[in-house]
């Protein structure tokens, strides 16, 4: 995979933040935001429309929570008309499910909840759309959906990617009905500029190894979408509400008919 990317693309350094965001966002990181910038601009003059920029980076970090909010503020102020759309990875902690399914705790940080409330400041007034990844979410979704009791970097990472693919399917495929975008995604799925946080859940959620070896109708996942166990972040939907809600399906043989039919059924059943 990484000959999919140029080498010169990659900036790297020597030195990491330390886990602490003031070293990511003023003294090691703020020396590689300029050479960051160039390869933006480089590659943002080789598109032929440019829709936006998808940030992925962790909050617990010192490089993704410092570094990740100069670079979203560089952007903000080079790209004003241009979506900023983000995928945080949320640090996780020990909960009471982590420690009845052995999981134990997922971090063992302290500062991580300082280098994430230093970031949110900035995602808050910056990103048009931020996706919450939950490292601990993601866990619990290996341990009881995927089988996967020690899941390893790649299998959280595969749950990641799968969420990242969908939101930009419908500019990557062509399609009788998609019309689409990140701008589109935005505009019709956060009704105030500073509540755009939002929770995604995959379906289905298969292992790398099972994947091949089931085949689901669209009943069957839109029921599996909206239990509280497919989603990427440490929600109950029994105890909340949707204000807003967009569904991308993917597939040669998807029937919008039956689409349309069963998203009529999920509403008709929690219409109080």
């Amino acid at each position: 995979m990484g000959r999919f990317f140029s080498p010169d693309s990659f900036i790297h350094a020597q030195n990491g933040a330390g886990n602490n965001w003031a070293k990511g966002y003023y003294s090691e990181g703020s020396e590689l935001v300029e050479p960051i910038l160039d390869q933006v601009r480089k590659h943002a003059e080789c598109c032929e429309a440019l829709n936006g920029f998808q940030l992925t980076h962790s909050l617990g970090g010192g490089t993704g929570s410092g570094l990740g909010s100069n670079v979203l503020n560089k952007l903000e102020q080079e790209y004003p008309n241009k979506i900023l759309f983000n995928y945080s990875v949320m640090p996780g902690s020990v909960s009471k499910e982590s420690s009845v399914s052995g999981m134990g705790s997922v971090s063992d940080i302290v500062v991580e909840p300082y280098n994430t409330m230093f970031a949110l400041n900035h995602l808050i007034n910056t990103s048009h759309m931020s996706t919450v990844l939950e490292n601990s979410a993601l866990y619990k979704i290996c341990a009881n959906i995927l089988r996967v009791q020690s899941p390893s970097f790649a299998d959280i990472n595969y749950i990641a990617t799968q969420a990242m693919c969908s939101a930009t399917a419908t500019m990557r495929f062509p399609g009788a009905s998609n019309n689409s975008d990140l701008r589109k995604l935005c505009v019709n799925l956060i009704p105030f500029p500073r509540l755009h946080f939002i929770s995604q859940a995959q379906a289905p959620l298969l292992s790398r190894s099972n994947a091949k070896y089931f085949r689901v109708d669209e009943k069957e996942i839109m029921s599996q979408l909206f239990d509280s166990r497919a989603y990427m972040s440490s929600i109950d939907l029994k105890y909340g509400r949707i204000l807003t809600g967009s569904v991308l399906f993917r597939g040669a043989e998807v029937s919008s008919g039956e689409v349309e039919a069963q998203i009529k059924r999920l509403s008709d059943k929690h219409s109080s």
